[in-house]
């Protein structure tokens, strides 16, 4: 009997794996909290950073019903396009992809206006601006956008003719962000900023490296 009641357990956790698979990433009696405790986001994303890479907890009202952004383990906060209500249908694996659909979504949208905001950006003559513009955006978006602005750059000076003289040109660009973040790390800057810094720093360094 005991091991038919096991057996009927582990088919229904794996059944709810097969249905959210970042529940993979936890255990059976985590997974069973989780579960037990769907309908309350303060037990469920006690268990987030096992599920999340980037996320530690939810902004949440009415409640815990009505879901509105994340909170990264440094503190960064990142709104949803569209907010999230757990009552819609409290299923866990239901709201639990919304939340995930949720992620991925934002971070797009703020991916392509960070970009499209960096275009604009003459980093040697706006400094302000550019400062501004690293400060506006998670470190994620900010790293990331600036790959991206760097790729792009990088692939152009392979198309041109005179490919060796432009990515000298790229490096140049780069080395003089360097500085310019070098020299902002330095002042008094709150924790979150610095460290935003601090990533953005390292990344350029083995950008240079490639280069």
């Amino acid at each position: 009997m005991l091991s038919k009641i096991q057996k009927a357990l582990g088919d229904y956790l794996e059944k709810q794996r097969q249905s959210f698979a970042r529940f993979y990433f936890v255990g059976d009696e985590d997974l069973l909290e989780i579960i037990g405790n769907s309908k309350d986001v303060r037990l469920v994303q006690r268990h987030f950073p096992k599920m999340f890479a980037g996320i530690t907890s939810l902004k949440f009202e009415k409640e815990g019903d009505q879901l509105g952004g994340m909170f990264s383990r440094e503190g960064e906060y990142v709104e949803f396009s569209k907010e999230i209500l757990i009552s819609e249908d409290p299923t866990i694996h239901v709201w639990l992809t919304k939340v995930e659909h949720s992620m991925q979504i934002c971070l797009a949208h703020q991916l392509l206006q960070a970009i499209n905001e960096m275009l604009l950006i003459h980093v040697e003559d706006q400094q302000e601006d550019f400062s501004k513009w690293i400060e506006k955006f998670p470190a994620q978006i900010v790293i990331l956008s600036m790959q991206v602005s760097w790729s792009n750059k990088v692939e152009e000076c392979l198309k041109a003719a005179a490919g060796a003289t432009s990515l000298q040109h790229v490096d140049n660009k780069t080395k003089s962000i360097l500085e310019l973040l070098a020299d902002r790390v330095l002042t008094d800057l709150e924790k979150d900023i610095r460290q935003k810094y601090e990533q953005l720093i390292t990344d350029l360094v083995h950008q240079r490296e490639v280069t």
